[in-house]
């Protein structure tokens, strides 16, 4: 969404990159309010000189990226039962005397086993290849001033949060290494 001004003190939920200011320059002001984005949000102005509170939160993709975690964790553990089981049940049946034992029910279960503990393998990769999607998208996203950013800018990138305490220069607020960095933009 492209703001051509000013936005002050707005409730705003945008699906992509948050653009205050002309078509060529993000040179416009946000001020005050809550927004909402799924990716960067640039102006020229961030904030106000009166303190003026202004947060802006990415959590819409992280909160999808955490519901996928929760339903993987749900079926890993559903696997996780089933080989611990399959595993007590192998464990039993080799301790069986030679003459009691089931070759065809022993091969089944260790076969079952394998298949169960393969998908439960696969689920911890599909976690991993998650966790690593939510870093990587939580340190694509940013806020930046093209000219100030005041302080009482809050940014939030996941559970990550940071409020400036004072005025910066052209800058950058973006996430990295588990806090809130302010750089400066060149």
């Amino acid at each position: 969404i492209r703001i051509e001004n000013q936005l002050m003190h707005s409730l705003v939920e945008v699906g992509g990159n948050l653009w205050v200011g002309t078509e060529d320059s993000a040179n416009g002001k946000l001020i005050g309010g809550y927004i909402k984005a799924s990716h960067n949000v640039q102006a020229g102005f961030i904030g106000a000189t009166a303190g003026s509170k202004t947060t802006i939160e990415f959590q819409h993709l992280v909160e999808e990226f955490k519901a996928k975690l929760v339903e993987v964790d749900e079926r890993i553990q559903v696997e996780n039962e089933k080989v611990t089981e399959l595993q007590a049940a192998r464990k039993k049946l080799k301790s069986l005397p030679k003459e009691n034992q089931n070759k065809e029910i022993l091969t089944k279960v260790v076969t079952t086993y394998q298949y169960h503990a393969s998908r439960m393998g696969d689920m911890v990769n599909e976690r991993e290849e998650l966790e690593q999607q939510m870093q990587e998208y939580m340190m694509s996203v940013y806020v930046e001033a093209t000219n100030t950013i005041y302080q009482h800018v809050e940014l939030i990138v996941g559970e990550f949060s940071d409020r400036t305490k004072r005025e910066y220069p052209p800058s950058r607020m973006k996430y990295r290494e588990r806090k809130i960095h302010i750089d400066p933009v060149v």
